[in-house]
């Protein structure tokens, strides 16, 4: 190979203008953002984000002004569950666990996984909480205080099926309306247009 002709490549030197009041994607354009890490929580900008995948399937959630968590699991996650329990289980989780009958303990599992990972990313901790801490077994879709000690937060839950053989949570302070897409679909006119945040 002749390196004689090479030449290092041209460095672009955008401008950075601040973000409008109203932010529009359409599917002409690439946005980069240029953030700021010391900036304190909420003057980073409203739009949060949640990414979870599993396998070739991705799921993102999107809000304005709302933290939001997600995961997602495949069934045959919960082949492990009774090694797990006395891990990620709190002691309330842990005595309803061993009263469940057996039949529902793989679903009961991946209820409380998915409702415990999309919770500790809304709240922004991961793992550095220890998931024992928190207690995510309950009926309601409320996420009480007490469930979380040292936040003084209240989330809700919404359980999904994305497709099959899989369960996934989201998390958020508002999950009054939910909007879903399906990007996997080849874009036509109809879903190609701008999209709005």
């Amino acid at each position: 190979m002749n390196f004689a002709d090479w030449q290092l490549p041209e460095i672009q030197c955008p401008v950075w203008p601040p973000p409008p009041a109203q932010l529009i994607f359409t599917g002409e354009e690439t946005h980069i953002w240029r953030v700021s890490l010391n900036l304190p929580p909420f003057v980073l900008g409203k739009l949060h984000f949640n990414l979870t995948r599993r396998r070739d399937l991705a799921l993102y959630a999107f809000a304005i002004g709302k933290p939001v968590g997600m995961d997602v699991e495949r069934e045959q996650s919960s082949q492990n569950s009774e090694e797990l329990i006395p891990r990620i289980a709190s002691a309330r989780e842990q005595a309803i666990w061993e009263i469940l009958p057996d039949s529902v303990k793989p679903r009961a599992f991946l209820h409380l996984w998915t409702r415990k990972e999309a919770l500790l990313k809304s709240a922004g901790t991961g793992f550095s909480l220890p998931p024992a801490q928190i207690t995510v077994f309950t009926s309601s879709p409320e996420i009480g205080h007490n469930l979380m000690p040292d936040f003084d937060v209240s989330w809700k839950w919404v359980a999904f099926t994305p497709e099959a053989e899989y369960l996934a949570a989201l998390t958020a302070p508002a999950v009054a309306s939910l909007v879903w897409f399906d990007w996997r679909q080849e874009l036509d006119q109809t879903t190609a247009g701008s999209i709005e945040i």
